[in-house]
């Protein structure tokens, strides 16, 4: 038990930094703070593109895209094993019981939930463009934008 224990907090701690820079560019790239607004309201920052370039693999050719793959590949390996390591770990030292049990569920409740909304999620037909009149912000098809702009 201790040699999982020391594996767990080892592969935890090597994963730290992956998982929060993930983390935290994920959630600033779902509230689009790494983009600035057309009206200028808000200008992102210059540094988050970049760190968002990152996130994405969007500038990344050849040998470091390869190198990038393996190291995202691995960390993804490395942390399944390191959630696995914590699933048993909580069985071996949770009591009651039930209370691990209900802790997989709410997240596997979480989870099926995110994807349950992400595939129900109405899909555009066409690409959508937003247009900014009056500060309120206005959703229209390409060719409605089209219209309205000329």
């Amino acid at each position: 038990m201790r040699w999982w224990l020391r594996l767990h907090r080892y592969l935890g701690l090597i994963l730290a930094p992956l998982l929060l820079f993930y983390a935290t560019s994920g959630a600033w790239q779902s509230l689009h703070l790494h983009e600035g607004w057309k009206d200028g309201g808000y200008i992102g920052r210059k540094i988050l593109p970049r760190l968002s370039d990152v996130h994405i693999q969007r500038r990344l050719k050849g040998a470091s895209l390869v190198f990038f793959r393996i190291v995202v590949v691995t960390m993804s390996v490395t942390f399944a094993t390191a959630a696995l390591i914590g699933v048993g770990v909580g069985f071996r030292m949770t009591r009651p019981r039930w209370l691990v049990w209900l802790c997989l569920f709410l997240g596997l409740l979480l989870l099926t939930s995110l994807v349950y909304l992400s595939y129900n999620a109405p899909r555009p037909k066409r690409k959508q463009k937003i247009a900014f009149i009056s500060d309120v912000p206005m959703v229209f098809t390409a060719p409605d934008f089209c219209q309205v702009l000329g």
